[in-house]
């Protein structure tokens, strides 16, 4: 482009310079990865009544839980699957992992889409969760069952510290394993 066609037209002049800021910007987060950002703050919910943090580097986004569809057979904190903009993620209710002799299922009303470096799954949360600037930090071991490793303690407050990194990586949350653990007598255990 001239400087003529551009004296002409300074609105296409300043939309061109606006796109190629945003493509850099763009490619910049492209390389640089989630890794490299450091763990800022900590986001906060409620399951049960209990209340929970995990670190924000783990969660992508927070979302209305407005339809979920039903997964046949799946395990009991499995609520079902979630279509995110075109992608279809799993809903879980840790609730049940936490206490899984209660018969209480979760009311959920939100999503809080986790995953390491790209979405994966979704909490349910009856509530709207929050956004602190700080993690914190455990001063007491969790009083839940030992299936539970993803579980870090409980800070001052009460509030349950959930591991991030390992929740992500857990595998009872990996429903390719609990179909192919399901597979040999084609129904599942109490169904």
């Amino acid at each position: 482009m001239n400087a003529v066609t551009s004296l002409q037209d300074p609105a296409d002049e300043a939309r061109r310079r606006k796109i190629e800021a945003r493509a850099k910007a763009l490619e910049r987060s492209r390389t640089q990865g989630p890794s490299d950002i450091p763990a800022v703050g900590s986001v906060h919910f409620d399951l049960g009544g209990k209340r929970f943090a995990m670190e924000a580097r783990y969660v992508h986004e927070l979302v209305p839980m407005r339809w979920t569809t039903h997964l046949p057979r799946a395990p009991r904190f499995v609520i079902g699957l979630y279509d995110l903009r075109g992608q279809v993620f799993p809903v879980f209710d840790l609730q049940v992992l936490l206490a899984p002799t209660t018969g209480a299922s979760l009311v959920a009303n939100w999503g809080i889409v986790c995953g390491q470096h790209r979405p994966e799954f979704l909490i349910a949360t009856s509530g709207m969760a929050t956004i602190a600037p700080d993690v914190p930090q455990p001063v007491a071991p969790a009083e839940t069952d030992a299936s539970a490793g993803w579980i870090r303690g409980i800070a001052g407050d009460g509030t349950i510290i959930v591991d991030g990194a390992a929740l992500v990586t857990d595998r009872q949350l990996f429903l390719e394993d609990q179909k192919n653990t399901s597979q040999g007598g084609g129904k599942e255990k109490g169904q």
